[in-house]
């Protein structure tokens, strides 16, 4: 379910900000107050955010469409829901899809047969999904809406802040209309840990199981790092107050400890390699020898 996290951070280049990720102890309303005391710091839900915004393959090859879309309507919404089936819509690519799937809506001669009713009810599922994710005065009227109580889902999921639906981040402390019976991806968001991510329903998504993962247990005298991206660790740092922010990057001197650690170890492997092979004839076969 985190797999698009992994992808993100593969995908995009690094942003130069520095990370900070919070403790599970540390108080949430003193790290909110140390971010904006430190602009020089993002939230890693702001980091995600960046990258999921950050498309313009997904943006480019949709506004390809906006050339043909008359003379190929099929062709374009299969284009459109492959494009939101393998990743997030950007806000630019919400509005397309809104606007294209509404122009094609209105050609009463296109996709008009009554084969092609499942076509249509498609195009005004895309049109309405963004229509009630960006609110910006489009009539809703055509839009079958229902309700995520956010707060409900909050309560099963306290380590959860924010949720972003496509690339529309919302707070989880109020309820969200949403188009219904239509897939969204959902990326829950924490800066504690990882964000949780799904692909579907209202429905379906209250019917799944998530588990609290911390980036970082123990103290700020003595902490572990549990699975954050190496990628970003030389860029991140961790709050657990206003007088304790550790860097996330491993130690200089725990890798010198490890590194003369190795060479030892390296040293009393051969040791013992050559110890066995003491007094012990050696035949290499030709067969095994290729030129």
């Amino acid at each position: 379910m985190n797999t698009l996290l992994f992808l993100l951070i593969g995908a995009f280049p690094l942003w130069a900000q520095n990370i900070l990720i919070k403790a599970p102890e540390a108080s949430p309303s003193g790290y909110q107050r140390f971010l904006r005391e430190h602009p020089d710091l993002l939230s890693f839900s702001d980091y995600i955010q960046q990258q999921i915004q950050n498309q313009p393959a997904q943006e480019e090859n949709l506004l390809q469409r906006s050339d043909s879309f008359l003379e190929n309507p099929r062709e374009t919404l299969d284009e459109m829901r492959k494009e939101h089936q393998k990743s997030p819509l950007t806000l630019t690519s919400l509005r397309f899809v809104r606007d294209l799937s509404l122009r094609l809506l209105e050609e009463k001669t296109l996709l008009s047969s009554s084969s092609e009713f499942k076509r249509r009810r498609d195009l005004m599922q895309i049109a309405c999904r963004s229509i009630w994710l960006l609110q910006e005065g489009d009539s809703t009227s055509a839009c079958p809406s229902q309700l995520f109580y956010g707060n409900r889902f909050q309560k099963e999921h306290p380590w959860f802040e924010e949720v972003i639906l496509e690339t529309v981040r919302r707070p989880l402390s109020s309820s969200l209309r949403l188009a219904a019976r239509t897939p969204h991806h959902w990326t829950f968001l924490s800066n504690e840990g990882p964000p949780a991510t799904f692909f579907g329903t209202v429905e379906q998504v209250g019917q799944q199981h998530f588990t609290k993962k911390s980036w970082v247990t123990g103290s700020c005298e003595k902490f572990k790092v549990q699975d954050f991206p190496l990628e970003l660790q030389s860029q991140s740092q961790v709050y657990f107050s206003d007088d304790c922010v550790q860097s996330l990057e491993t130690p200089k001197h725990w890798l010198r400890q490890q590194k003369t650690w190795w060479i030892f170890a390296g040293v009393l492997a051969a040791g013992i390699v050559v110890t066995t092979l003491q007094n012990k004839q050696i035949t290499l076969s030709s067969s095994l020898i290729q030129w």
